[in-house]
This record gives C-alpha cells, structure tokens and sequence, in this order.
C-alpha cells in the first residue's frame, strides 16, 4: 500500500509540476494578445487545467494523506505535515483562483473582450512556489523537531 501511494504521489507530482510551469510559460512568456490568439490560446490552456493539472493536484494530495495513514513515521514527521499544509494551499490556489480566472479569461476572449491575466499570473506564480516547496521538503526531509529517521 504504501509503495502504491509512494507512486501515484510522484506520478501526480510529475504531472502535476509539469501542466503548472507550461501554464506559468504560456501566461508569462506569450507575446501581447494579437487579433485572434488569445481566443485559441486560453480554452487550450483552461482545457490543460482542468483535465491534467487539476486531476494531477488531486491524486498528489490523496495519495500524499493515504500515505501518512499507511506509513506510522510519516505521522510524527513534522515535514510531513508541513509538506500537506503546502498540499492543502495548493489545492486551494487551484480550485479558488487559478482554473475560475483562466475560465473567465477564455470566457472573455472568446467574446473579442480583452483577457486580465494579472490574478492568473500571481495564482500560478504563488501556485509554482508552493509546489517547488513542497518538493524541496519531500527531497530535502528536514528534522523540524527531534525525529526518527523515516
């Protein structure tokens, strides 16, 4: 069980990191909206959200809680908890701002209105720390208090 939530943890990290930094180079990087990309560019981006990066987030924090639960040193890691508070934030991040202000970016270009991408560059910035965070913590495992080795 616990190799089992070991891996989809990283399967769900993989994909997970993956989508968020081609979502922060699409929105960072692009040139200047110009006649007709943006209504193109966005509903790709919106449709990587919430079939890739949204599933990927939920399997990583899942499989993450299942795997404290199986393995008994997770639970008194302090890391541990601290990398799921970064989970927590993460999914938080997502659902409330990230995939609601890339909906409503694609909703507007599609209309020929212009697209405000500042809160969903500043949610997938905030989103892309949190996550190299977490990762930092997972590699890293810091003794935060005194602490069996895990």
């Amino acid at each position: 069980m616990t190799r089992l939530c070991k891996f989809l943890h990283l399967l769900g990290a993989i994909v997970f990191t993956g989508i968020l930094l081609a979502g922060v180079a699409l929105v960072t990087l692009a040139p200047p909206p110009v006649a007709g990309s943006w209504p193109v560019l966005l509903p790709l981006a919106t449709a990587a959200v919430t079939w890739l990066l949204v599933p990927g987030l939920l399997v990583t924090v899942v499989s993450g809680l299942l795997a404290i639960a199986a393995h008994r040193p997770f639970m008194e890691a302090p890391w541990v908890w601290l990398k799921g508070a970064l989970g927590m934030l993460l999914t938080a991040i997502v659902l409330a701002r990230l995939q609601p202000g890339l909906v409503e970016a694609a909703r507007l270009a599609a209309s020929g209105a212009a697209a405000p991408l500042e809160g969903v560059r500043a949610s997938a910035a905030l989103a892309l720390i949190a996550c190299l965070l977490a990762i930092a913590l997972g590699v890293w495992r810091p003794r935060l208090a005194s602490q069996r080795r895990i």
